[in-house]
Order: C-alpha cells, then sequence, then structure tokens
C-alpha cells in the first residue's frame, strides 16, 4: 500500500466521497462504496451517461481543492492561537488536494463514456445528424483526450501534485 495512501487517508475518504455524492446528485444509481481500505477504495455503480460521467469524473477534483483550500485559509486564520487544531487542518488540506486528481479509472470510465456517446451518434440516426457529429467531434473529443491524459499524468508524476499542491495552498493563505 502506498505510503501516502496510509498518512493522508482523509483525501482517500473526500475522493470517494466526491464520487458517491455526485452519483447521487445526477441519479447514478450506487451499488457499493468503500471509502477507505487497505489497498482500494472505490464507489462502484451503474453506467452513466456523457454528462453524469463527466460530473462523477471531475467530483473529486472540485470538492477536494474546495475543502483543501477552506482548510488551509482557517489554518491560517487558528495558526497563532489554536496551534494545534491548525496543524490539524493543513494536514486535512494537504491530504484533500493530494487526492483531488480522479484516478486512472475514473478517467478511463470518462473516456468510454466519450467514446460510447460518439459511437451511439455516428452509428445511428440520419445522414445530417451523423455527419454533424462527425464534424463536432475533434472539437469536443480532442480537449477531452488531452484533459484527460493530463489528468493521468497528475497520476503518475509526484512533483506535479507537489506544484498543485503548493498553487492550492498559496490560494488558500
Amino acid at each position: 500500500m502506498n505510503f501516502f495512501y496510509l498518512l493522508f487517508f482523509p483525501g482517500v475518504i473526500l475522493h470517494e466521497l466526491s464520487h458517491y455524492f455526485a452519483c447521487l446528485l445526477v441519479g447514478v444509481r450506487v451499488f457499493e462504496a468503500k471509502f477507505f481500505g487497505f489497498g482500494t477504495a472505490y464507489v462502484k455503480h451503474a453506467r452513466p451517461m456523457l454528462l453524469q460521467s463527466v460530473i462523477i469524473t471531475i467530483a473529486p477534483f472540485i470538492l477536494c481543492n474546495l475543502i483543501g483550500i477552506l482548510a488551509f485559509s482557517e489554518a491560517k486564520l487558528l495558526l497563532s492561537d489554536y496551534f494545534q487544531f491548525s496543524i490539524l487542518l493543513y494536514w486535512l488540506g494537504i491530504s484533500a488536494v493530494y487526492f483531488s486528481f480522479p484516478s486512472d479509472q475514473d478517467a478511463k470510465n470518462s473516456f468510454h463514456s466519450f467514446v460510447n456517446f460518439f459511437e451511439r451518434k455516428i452509428l445511428s440516426g440520419g445522414i445530417f445528424s451523423r455527419l454533424c457529429w462527425l464534424i463536432l467531434m475533434p472539437f469536443i473529443f480532442l480537449p477531452i483526450a488531452v484533459i484527460l491524459t493530463l489528468i493521468i499524468f497528475f497520476n503518475y508524476l509526484f512533483f506535479l501534485r507537489l506544484l498543485w499542491l503548493l498553487f492550492a495552498f498559496s490560494l488558500g493563505i
């Protein structure tokens, strides 16, 4: 098990809770959720539609960064009077921001939703509809593919996560 996974477990829990709440928000049925465990944490849910998939995928990025920045901000305010509590808030902020990026599986789920969406649009419907979707595909699909690739880089490259953590920290102070 990854050292950071254990050390910053609140971020793992917040990450999975974000997926869980996003599923509830967009109406995707959740079959099983494990918010923390030795080696794995996950939310198993029904197959979402395209927009639902995007919301479920980016939920940890939005919620965890928001919680992290707020924790940094509050920690700074409380630092002189409540040092121990301030340290806990900094730890929570670091945990939340570190695990804010969607996982490889999250990125794959969104990617497959996009592929399925475009396959349905291009392989069904009238000729005009198919042509429109073929024309629009590079303008929608390519940016999403680039974003998902960047997400995967942040999962694999520790220094990028650290840079993002410093950026979020600077927003909170």
